[in-house]
């Protein structure tokens, strides 16, 4: 889950592709060449997204490619936008108190359609790091037990269920509503962390032990621990993939 601004890269036809990701910026970003195939996500980024973010409804990042990054505005290659919601405690799994909980929604997700089921990965690069974001906003708030999801295909639904969303058991627009635990996420940035310290240190045994060591360039904690602080999996990344 080594997130993007790093940044991210693939092969294609044997040329390094790399994707950065930032907040939108209209004055940078070319909103109104952005097609998804999907007129009301295409229309949200046009026509709305920047005025929620000042209104502070939610928040919208967007992938650039880096043969195009130096464009003004540049190209958008995808997007997706985070915002805040409540579930009831019935909705998901788990011994909740009976009454609305607070959980982050990625209210808008697209690919533009050029880069749709290339090398790039340009989907799964954004789910990445929307949930890196999402866990990021936790470590700060210590508030919110999922991320929630409401695609608008089948196509997306499928997407997401590749990622472990569960049902919620309601549906939106005849799609159904899904969210991922943020214990899960947390499973998951744990698990892709390990995974790069044993690329790292060369076996999976050196990994656990680094994993577990407190560690004075962490303020004394264990990379474990690390994961639950502000801004930790960054620091943990920077210490494994730029070392």
């Amino acid at each position: 889950m080594k997130r993007c601004q790093q940044p991210c890269a693939a092969d294609i036809n044997g040329n390094r592709k790399v994707l950065f990701i930032e907040e939108l910026n209209k004055k940078l970003h070319d909103r109104k060449a952005f097609d998804c195939g999907l007129a009301d996500v295409n229309e949200f980024l046009k026509k709305r997204a920047s005025r929620q973010a000042q209104q502070s409804i939610n928040r919208t990042w967007v992938a650039l490619d880096d043969e195009m990054v130096d464009r003004h505005p540049a190209p958008i290659v995808g997007f997706y936008t985070l915002t805040s919601c409540t579930v009831a405690h019935t909705d998901i799994q788990g011994n909740y108190p009976h009454y609305p909980l607070p959980a982050f929604k990625l209210a808008w997700f697209g690919v533009h359609n050029e880069y749709q089921g290339t090398p790039m990965r340009v989907g799964e690069e954004l789910l990445v790091e929307a949930l890196l974001q999402s866990w990021e906003l936790f470590t700060h708030t210590q508030l919110g037990v999922a991320v929630v999801v409401d695609p608008l295909t089948q196509k997306s639904e499928d997407f997401f269920r590749k990622y472990d969303f569960q049902e919620i058991g309601r549906s939106f627009h005849g799609q159904e509503t899904l969210y991922l635990p943020m214990r899960k996420i947390r499973q998951m940035i744990e698990a892709d962390l390990l995974l790069g310290a044993e690329e790292k240190f060369g076996s999976r045994t050196k990994a656990e032990r680094w994993f577990d060591t407190p560690d004075s360039l962490f303020g004394g904690l264990s990379p474990r621990k690390m994961i639950d602080v502000v801004g930790g999996v960054g620091i943990l990344e920077d210490a494994i993939y730029e070392s």
